[in-house]
């Protein structure tokens, strides 16, 4: 599937969304924005896709697309909920910017993705199972604020997913909640610094140092 154009709208009714399962070719002056039920993509070898992608309300799962994707990425900012699912594999090249906007959610499940700067504002990113990778890599900085929550999943492996940052790292306003299933036996990095600055800021209600709790345990 080759998109043209400027602009395109998917508005999905009914029962299901759209699924996307050939190689999709679409290049940076294309703006494809996403609204209504499930989506999903599972773009097919060869596929190029270099557009600019709002996920606007609905949810989207990309799937099984190895370096597929390479445009920038905003989820959110509309009246209702708007999710991105990152499942099974690395998906991106070229590090595009992820915006998590106010209404929206991304889900990283044990995958290892690189993206670039990115900005998360009244948002909830939640951090998947290290079962078999679960990394989120950004390459530049990295932007928490105005009620952000990051969210701790581990699923079956027990330890959480982290976020490895090479820019700076900045919290203002910003909530930490950690799942049930985390069974951390020794120290644990959800995110982690790789640059020279220092992060700027503390989770909220969590100082240095402070205790972190979940339904059933304490860290």
């Amino acid at each position: 599937m080759r998109l043209t154009g400027t602009a395109m709208n998917f508005l999905s009714r009914g029962n299901s969304g759209l699924s996307f399962q050939a190689p999709i070719i679409a290049g940076p002056e294309v703006n494809l924005t996403l609204e209504g039920l499930s989506h999903q993509f599972r773009p097919g070898p060869g596929s190029d896709f270099r557009a600019s992608l709002h996920v606007l309300s609905g949810s989207l799962a990309i799937v099984n697309s190895p370096r597929a994707f390479g445009g920038p990425i905003t989820v959110g900012g509309g009246p209702s909920g708007a999710s991105l699912i990152i499942q099974s594999g690395s998906l991106t090249f070229g590090s595009p910017p992820l915006t998590v906007r106010s209404n929206g959610s991304v889900m990283n499940i044990a995958t290892v993705n690189t993206f670039g700067p990115l900005s998360v504002s009244s948002g909830t990113l939640t951090l998947g199972g290290t079962s078999p990778q679960g990394r989120l890599a950004v390459d530049g900085d990295a932007l928490f604020e105005n009620g952000t929550l990051i969210r701790a999943n581990a699923f079956s492996s027990g330890v959480p997913g982290e976020i490895s940052v090479t820019g700076r790292v900045h919290l203002a306003s910003c909530r930490l909640e950690v799942f049930p299933e985390v069974s951390l036996q020794s120290p644990s990095v959800l995110i982690r610094n790789d640059g020279n600055d220092a992060v700027v800021g503390t989770f909220t209600g969590l100082p240095e140092g402070a205790l972190v709790s979940s339904r059933t345990r304490v860290f």
